[in-house]
């Protein structure tokens, strides 16, 4: 019975290890647990097991054994078992069970936990000060002349600093709990919704959109993956000048998603044949908006609430309908028509359903650890989202890709939009758990598109300096 018991605290040990590993390093750790639970299975029709042979072979050394504490310079001794001669010694043996099925699991287990912190110590512990990061966000502010400028940073759950500087309006100063556009930050719930479907089986990766859009260019020969991957080849529509030339001219247009494809495959063009290549395409996004739409016959907003946005507590992210914005606004500014004016309330919908999206600092921190250990769906699919496949294609190389909806650079998610003069940066650490998320305004003098990319780049410098974001 000693034995029986030995065994089964041994395999809860294994699953128990295998799922804060998986939590810690990597979506694979729970093979283990499979390993461990095909190996009860086995042994209970065939009578082999091996860790049981190991238990009864390791009571019968006359000298013990000893084991090394990993963090103290001593030694402790787990038992002495003498081997029996006669009958006589049946009670020395059973002492002897006893001492091994009570002690081996925990061995077990704290030799999984010790290698699991062995592991940890490689990967440097981030930089997380929050006076420090305070004076890196001032800094780079005033260097970058942006109006005002939202930064937070968390590791998981945990927060370690939000602030707001500057004016959202004329004696209006910005606060943390403001909304904005977050526009390709939203990409990520796209990605990550996607792959929810997938798993509630209402569409499949390998499906032609043809399914859906039987008219469009190449439709037959891009799949859902495609799109998501950004290796369909469709022509960026925000590089047509026309289309730019009239969304500048009115900037209260709401452009439809048939218009925006249609700036696309007009001239029956492809950047390259789907599949051969990688490339950024606001285009492949807006027909993957579709595609989900027509799957599910619901939209992106039923979708985002039911899905994403409920579930997951984020109370302050919309999808909207129009072009208002929640109160509190953090007010947005341009200089794009040669004249400084407030675009706050400029039509979004020329970003379609990637970029719509509405937020505040505090949700998108919330998102961060929700999409970063891959929460919301299976480790299978978490590893496909945030994998390297692009690698090899276009600019792609192992610490710079884009992966689903995301660029991945030396471990860090990236994502850095910029919409109706809002400039937002969005970043979460694979190794350190730690989320960092920028948003900037711009003033009547600032001339960078993207300070809140650079603000992020400054302070990824100091929160992981042996990972800089390479780009």
């Amino acid at each position: 019975m000693m034995l029986d018991r030995a065994v089964m605290a041994f395999a809860g040990c294994v699953v128990l290890a295998s799922l804060r590993l998986a939590y810690l390093f990597s979506p694979y750790w729970p093979l283990l647990t499979a390993f461990a639970g095909l190996n009860l299975i086995q042994a209970s029709f065939t009578g082999f097991c091996p860790v049981a042979i190991v238990f009864r072979r390791l009571r019968r050394p006359r000298h013990g054994f000893q084991i090394r504490h990993l963090y103290h310079n001593s030694w402790v001794r787990i038992g002495t078992v003498a081997a029996a001669p006669n009958a006589g010694d049946a009670l020395s043996k059973s002492r002897g069970t006893f001492m091994i099925a009570k002690r081996l699991p925990l061995i077990a287990f704290l030799s999984l936990v010790a290698s699991a912190s062995t592991a940890a110590e490689g990967s440097p512990a981030p930089n997380l000060d929050p006076e420090r990061l305070r004076g890196i966000v001032q800094a780079e502010a005033s260097k970058r002349g942006v109006r005002a400028v939202e930064f937070g940073v968390w590791q998981d759950e945990t927060k370690i600093l939000t602030m707001a500087l500057g004016p959202s309006m004329t004696t209006v100063p910005a606060t943390t709990d403001m909304h904005y556009r977050i526009g390709g930050i939203a990409e990520t719930f796209m990605s990550t919704l996607l792959l929810m479907l997938v798993e509630q089986g209402k569409i499949s990766l390998d499906d032609k959109i043809s399914r859906w859009l039987p008219d469009l260019l190449k439709a037959d020969e891009v799949t859902v993956r495609m799109l998501v991957a950004n290796t369909a080849g469709y022509v960026d529509y925000v590089r047509v000048q026309d289309f730019l030339d009239l969304e500048l001219r009115e900037p209260f247009r709401t452009f439809t998603d048939d218009e925006l494809i249609a700036y696309s495959v007009r001239d029956g063009k492809m950047n390259f044949q789907p599949g051969s290549s990688q490339q950024y395409s606001h285009t492949d996004n807006v027909i993957l908006g579709q595609v989900i739409q027509r799957a599910t016959r619901k939209s992106m907003r039923e979708l985002y609430d039911e899905n994403i946005f409920g579930p997951m507590g984020m109370k302050e992210t919309q999808f909207p309908i129009d072009q208002t914005i929640t109160t509190p606004v953090l007010h947005a500014f341009t200089s794009d028509r040669k004249v400084y004016e407030d675009c706050t309330y400029w039509n979004p919908f020329w970003g379609s359903t990637p970029g719509l999206p509405i937020s505040t600092l505090d949700d998108v921190g919330l998102w961060g650890p929700i999409l970063g250990t891959g929460r919301l769906i299976s480790s299978e699919h978490f590893h496909e989202q945030i994998a390297p496949t692009s690698v090899g294609k276009g600019g792609n190389r192992p610490d710079l890709y884009f992966a689903y909806g995301f660029g991945v650079a030396n471990g860090w998610i990236i994502q850095n939009p910029t919409m109706n003069g809002y400039s937002g940066a969005f970043g979460y650490s694979l190794p350190t758990g730690v989320t960092i998320v920028v948003e900037t305004t711009k003033s009547e003098t600032s001339s960078n598109d993207a300070a809140a990319f650079d603000i992020l780049r400054e302070a990824v410098k100091y929160v992981t300096p042996e990972a800089p974001i390479n780009f």
